[in-house]
């Protein structure tokens, strides 16, 4: 069964690895990143890497456009 989860707001590696980490250990299996105007200006990098953290797991990645315009 497919099953997924909203993650908003963190931008460090550090922090998004323990909590996707537990995502998958809790048996989800997907999870949205929130994509905001401050992101793509400041963070995309940051982004990229969160996005590889979270598919190294096992997770499929959805990115939502939140705040965008």
């Amino acid at each position: 069964m497919k099953t997924g989860i909203v993650y908003l707001s963190v931008r460090s590696p550090e922090y998004i690895r323990k909590d996707m980490e537990e995502i998958a250990n809790l048996g989800y299996t997907h999870v949205v990143h929130t994509l905001s105007e401050s992101d793509f200006l400041y963070y995309s990098a940051t982004m990229l890497d969160i996005i590889k953290i979270s598919t190294d797991l096992g997770l499929k990645v959805y990115v939502a456009a939140w705040g965008l315009g």
